[in-house]
């Protein structure tokens, strides 16, 4: 999408018209086509994390500064090295802050979905102790949800760190 404009303009709307599609309102299809368990898991993740990403890597590729794509244009470089060489590095940032947004979104998603429909995991642990009114299992589960939270923003900052020395 951010490297060509005709597949930019044919993509986007599509993406446009999509993405405010909540990913739990198609849990039922999800749960009919792959049934309740982890398969079902990862899909509604993927769809729900899907759009961001897309998103600010198309806007990373679109931001890149002319300068370097006119240097590549005059040393005539390849695709493949036009690819590896300007793009991905030049929307790295953005594309993973893009994946940062998109973690967060992830673990929302995955815990509506297993208070949804599942019969594991800390959002079903969280939905039936408030149903039971068990208070301290529930907040030991919002507790938990924050805790990875944390843990998979640090990750994820320290891969950008080494990702990107530059920044």
């Amino acid at each position: 999408m951010g490297l060509y404009s005709p597949i930019r303009h044919f993509v986007q709307p599509l993406v446009m018209a999509l993405m405010p599609i909540p990913t739990l309102a198609l849990l039922p299809i999800i749960i009919i086509l792959f049934g309740i368990g982890d398969l079902s898991k990862v899909v509604t993740i993927a769809g729900s994390v899907f759009f961001p990403v897309v998103i600010n890597t198309a806007a990373g590729v679109l931001n890149i500064d002319r300068i370097y794509l006119d240097v590549a244009d005059n040393y005539g470089a390849s695709r493949t090295q036009f690819f590896f060489k300007i793009a991905l590095p030049g929307a790295m940032p953005v594309m993973l802050e893009g994946i940062q947004m998109g973690q967060a979104i992830a673990l929302l998603t995955i815990v509506a979905a297993e208070m949804m429909g599942a019969t594991s995991g800390i959002g079903y642990l969280i939905w039936t102790s408030y149903k039971a009114f068990l208070l301290e299992q529930m907040y030991v589960g919002l507790i938990l949800i924050s805790f990875f939270g944390y843990l998979f923003s640090l990750m994820l900052r320290g891969l950008q760190k080494k990702l990107l020395p530059w920044r």
